[in-house]
């Protein structure tokens, strides 16, 4: 970011690790999310739409998958901004504001965020860590 918030190496490891991501956004959305109700069941049960799927029915859910889908593109959006803090900021800002009306707190954030840095670090090493 311009600003100095990610230098260009960090942010070269960003786009490279959300790389790999990307080349499957409904996929790896769908099994992130299945990794982490599997982790933490009493946030499932946040959406109405698949609050009461088994685990091992969620992959066939076409609400989780649309939400998934729309998670993924969301940080696709973020990472494919890096260079332009204001964009990613008004990013920011507007899933915040949407998760607010949900009453989704920044601790339910923090959560995921963590599940989601030891998902990648399995799957492309520790460097990615620091960075994300």
């Amino acid at each position: 970011m311009g600003d100095g918030i990610l230098s260009a190496s960090e942010e070269a490891v960003v786009r490279k690790t959300w790389g790999l991501v990307a080349k499957d956004l409904k996929g790896n959305g769908t099994k992130f999310f299945i990794h982490f109700f599997t982790g933490y069941r009493e946030y499932q049960r946040v959406f109405k739409g698949f609050a009461d799927i088994p685990l091992e029915k969620l992959a066939e859910n076409k609400r989780l998958i649309a939400h998934a889908v729309t998670v993924m593109t969301a940080i696709n959006g973020l990472v494919e901004n890096l260079d332009d803090v204001e964009v990613v900021k008004e990013l920011l800002l507007k899933t915040g504001q949407n998760h607010a009306k949900r009453n989704i707190k920044i601790g339910d954030f923090q959560v995921s965020l963590v599940l989601s840095q030891r998902s990648e670090e399995r799957r492309v090493g520790k460097e990615c860590r620091s960075r994300w």
